[in-house]
């Protein structure tokens, strides 16, 4: 069992430390930030983005050149990454405990007056524009977009990958910088570590180090006292269309089938869908690939993703995606809501449950010789940083097999309703008038 503290420092910051006693001499940390690419709009897009290339360096006015920190990085075995989400940013360093104190006086730093080091900001600026090529190349990038368009409409994820590019070349170092200012504060972060490190001489040390910096930013306050879910504009949803079709001159047909689910990643439900996932999708013996592959012989494989909001409920997504010959696209939507429409009125047989729960229990063990420590704390951190009790690893593993079929079968009927559905095809041919007649045979 993960054993954690929380604490403040002075200045409000959230500290979270989870103790590692399987290896003590290494420390990992992380920097996470409850801002992510759902606050950008207009000469703000992909500024998360360029933030994540150029935070991660931790210049300040201490430690102003990010050349010379990679350099401190390297001879010093300080690995680090950062990614960023739509409601997240995660900063993450990883280093031996001896070379603590050290970092922490970079970090603190750029925590508290970071400065945009200008002279690798076009090097980045460069990085940035190919990996959007890289998006917009895409063969599945028309359909992905129009798809946004549709189920996001009135919500800036509508925003292209082309818009984002077009405001990548624009954007400027003093922007950066502002956006920074704004929203990089201690009440919309959490700094989590995850080693031998007692939290209370961790939070004196950041206390002591705050003391000497010299900074105007008001980094202990929130941004015009709004709390970190009033940052994000509300999202009503408006559903004028859920089929798209996308003309493709090809045999092949890519097909996308979502459901938008009433829940968040805190939300207990997700442990009743992440078991109907496994049993729809799991091997060639689950619902959706016994009847699509197997015995119908229609598709090799199909994939699911699960899109899951902070606290925008109506921002979260089930979706599937396969290609398929698109002379057999009909009988692949038809076969796909006929499975849809047995977990909606059945409960899934006893033999297909047992295997899941018995799939989960192996898990659990293989965990438990080798923890995914770095992305426990991650978790770890956004329960904490958006309010939420921390669900600890032997928790969560209870949770996945602590339900019923009969549980299995509540959530399905209130997730796979045809009011939830979207359907986006990228073909040779406009189907929509057949996909339309299919879905409203549908009872559910």
């Amino acid at each position: 069992m993960d054993k954690y503290n929380t604490q403040k420092t002075k200045s409000g910051l959230k500290v979270l430390v989870v103790k590692r006693p399987k290896n003590p001499k290494l420390v990992h940390l992380q920097y996470v930030l409850g801002i992510g690419s759902d606050l950008e709009t207009g000469r703000q897009l992909e500024i998360t983005h360029f933030l994540e290339h150029l935070f991660v360096s931790l210049t300040s006015k201490k430690y102003p050149d990010s050349k010379t920190n990679r350099e401190i990085f390297s001879r010093n075995n300080i690995t680090y990454s950062a990614s960023i989400g739509t409601k997240n940013t995660v900063y993450e360093f990883s280093f031996r405990k001896t070379k603590l104190d050290m970092f922490l006086d970079i970090l603190i730093n750029a925590l508290v007056d970071y400065r945009v080091d200008r002279n690798i900001f076009k090097n980045e600026q460069n990085s940035i524009i190919e990996e959007l090529h890289e998006i917009i190349d895409d063969i599945t990038y028309l359909l992905e977009t129009y798809t946004d368009g549709m189920i996001f409409r009135g919500h800036y994820r509508t925003l292209s990958q082309k818009q984002r590019l077009a405001n990548t070349k624009k954007m400027s170092p003093e922007q950066i910088q502002h956006f920074w200012e704004k929203y990089y504060r201690h009440p919309y972060s959490v700094l989590a570590v995850y080693g031998a490190v007692d939290i209370k001489t961790l939070v004196k040390k950041i206390d002591h180090i705050e003391k000497s910096i010299k900074s105007s930013h008001e980094i202990e306050k929130p941004l015009n006292k709004l709390s970190l879910n009033e940052l994000y504009k509300p999202y009503k949803r408006r559903d004028e269309s859920k089929l798209l079709f996308i003309r493709k001159d090809d045999t092949i047909s890519t097909l996308k089938i979502s459901w938008r689910i009433d829940m968040n990643i805190f939300t207990h439900d997700f442990y009743k869908i992440y078991a109907l996932d496994y049993i729809l999708i799991n091997d060639l013996n689950s619902l959706l690939l016994k009847k699509l592959r197997t015995e119908q012989g229609l598709i090799y494989d199909i994939d699911s993703s699960f899109s899951l909001d902070e606290f925008q409920n109506d921002l979260s997504l089930y979706t599937f995606q396969t290609t398929v010959s698109s002379k057999n696209l009909l009988k692949v939507i038809t076969a796909f809501l006929e499975v849809i429409d047995y977990l909606t009125k059945n409960k899934i047989k006893e033999e297909n449950f047992r295997k899941y729960i018995e799939t989960q229990e192996q898990i659990s063990l293989d965990r438990n010789e080798s923890m995914d420590f770095t992305n426990n704390l991650t978790n770890y951190a956004r329960y904490y940083l958006w309010g939420h009790n921390i669900v600890t690893q032997d928790v969560e593993d209870k949770n996945y097999i602590n339900l019923t079929r009969e549980e299995i079968l509540r959530v399905s009927r209130h997730v796979f309703s045809t009011n939830n559905l979207y359907i986006s095809y990228a073909s040779s041919h406009n189907l929509n008038k057949k996909i339309n007649e299919i879905i409203d045979a549908q009872d559910y």
